[in-house]
């Protein structure tokens, strides 16, 4: 990490998918620019703290992997209350998330099944879900501002 930023690389940190806050603000303090993960944010009163912050959310595999669970496990045909799943909290309090697979071969999932899964089961509308791109974006490493401004371009142009 020390090295990273004497060469000013900027870093992602997985941070906060099982834990508190408080994981997350130590990332921070490592230098992290963007967080994978970041649920335990959701549980604090004010996320305002973490405004400033890109959160990398996977529904699928918080879920698998227990970083967040529902009332219902999705065993034995429970149904699984992804209304309850942190990203819409984060997303409600004014956070900078995108929506993610992860790791699609170990989940079973893609992206168009997580971004289903944000919308129909999380409940993010499809501006949410375009503000979210562009915020990845935003947040990216990428240094050549022509072509965030040209995936930006392409991303406000998306059509249902």
């Amino acid at each position: 990490m020390k090295k990273a930023r004497q060469l000013r690389i900027p870093i992602t940190l997985h941070a906060g998918e099982i834990s508190t806050a408080d994981n997350v603000r130590k990332a921070l303090a490592y230098g992290a620019k963007r967080i994978g993960h970041g649920y335990g944010v959701a549980q604090t009163d004010d996320v305002s703290e973490f405004s400033d912050i890109h959160f990398e959310t996977c529904p699928t595999s918080s879920f698998e992997t227990g970083g967040w669970s529902s009332d219902g496990s999705g065993a034995n045909g429970e149904a699984i209350d992804w209304k309850k799943h942190p990203i819409g909290t984060m997303v409600k309090g004014g956070l900078k998330i995108s929506v993610n697979s992860d790791d699609p071969t170990v989940f079973g999932t893609n992206i168009a099944k997580e971004y289903e899964i944000a919308a129909d089961e999380i409940g993010l509308s499809v501006e949410q879900i375009i503000s979210s791109n562009l915020d990845a974006v935003d947040a990216s490493f990428c240094t050549d501002e022509k072509l965030k401004a040209e995936l930006k371009g392409r991303i406000t142009q998306f059509q249902i």
